[in-house]
């Protein structure tokens, strides 16, 4: 059911402020698409009211979303996230690369004069990261339009052929510090088939290991994360280490080569000029014996 306004009112209050308890603050808001059984639009309109009241710039627009490549048992809906995000937050992609978002909803986000975009990587505010994404298979579906449902402000039905964000993150400044707003179209628990998804027909997720990224970092116990961060940091030395050791063989592979080419150039013309030698003693041989048998 819808939050009442007095939640509203507790939970904004309780996001937009700090204390030394509890010096960061953390809010996920998952939500779903416009799809009839799952309740319309209501999840993401009351997302929205919430997001709105905190004074977030991100939101939720009212389609849903689907990827008709990269999927759960060939049915676009079931879409297989990947796991993309900004620099800023990249821990969140330690070991996990594709999470599963059964039926999601798009994210977007609002300026100073209320009007909506879709959030990308080339168009976003600057305190908002980008988690997770579809690929460039996506499409836009309505599922709940006009007069039962709501259009999309930003998001068109049928638009095809570029990555849509399904989660994302954004600080909200507090007093000299920032708390956390996660936002994502989909949920990590409950719903018809949940993001920590190991795995869903017949894809491999990395539900459980981004969810543990997701809670890791937004509490701030880094150890693991670190950790991991360092043992990545080591195999991508190594890789390159690895790869300059083979260009360096080919390069001696290719000089090599040109040795080769040339000793069998020397040994062709070596060969050539001991041909003509020959036949030109077997020529001065035959020349001695017409001699001697003119004598």
């Amino acid at each position: 059911s819808p939050l009442k306004p007095e939640e509203v009112t507790a939970l904004a209050t309780w996001i937009k402020s700090t204390s030394d308890k509890v010096p960061l603050r953390v809010l996920w808001i998952a939500t779903d698409s416009d799809y009839p059984a799952q309740g319309s639009e209501q999840a993401q309109e009351t997302g929205n009211i919430l997001l709105e009241a905190i004074g977030a710039r991100v939101r939720f627009d009212y389609v849903s979303i689907e990827d008709t490549v990269s999927n759960a048992g060939g049915a676009g809906y079931r879409v297989v996230a990947i796991v993309n995000p900004d620099p800023e937050v990249a821990v969140l992609g330690y070991a996990a690369e594709k999470v599963l978002f059964h039926g999601p909803g798009p994210i977007a986000w609002v300026d100073d004069n209320g009007n909506w975009h879709k959030l990308t990587k080339d168009d976003k505010p600057d305190n908002v990261y980008i988690v997770a994404t579809t690929t460039e298979n996506s499409l836009v579906k309505e599922n709940q339009g006009p007069p039962q449902g709501r259009e999309g402000n930003i998001y068109t039905p049928k638009d095809s052929g570029t990555v849509i964000t399904l989660m994302a993150i954004e600080k909200i400044p507090v007093d000299g510090a920032e708390n956390i707003v996660i936002v994502s179209g989909e949920t990590p628990y409950g719903g018809y088939q949940p993001g920590v998804s190991w795995k869903y027909y017949d894809k491999v997720l990395d539900g459980p290991r981004f969810f543990r990224n997701v809670v890791l970092w937004s509490t701030e116990y880094m150890g693991e994360l670190k950790e991991y961060a360092s043992i990545a940091s080591t195999i991508k030395t190594v890789e390159s280490s690895v790869e300059t050791v083979n260009t360096q063989i080919q390069d001696v592979s290719t000089q090599v080569e040109s040795v080769v080419s040339a000793i069998s150039a020397v040994n062709s013309y070596a060969m050539g000029g001991l041909g003509l030698g020959v036949l030109a003693l077997i020529i001065a041989l035959v020349a001695v014996v017409l001699a001697s048998k003119k004598k």
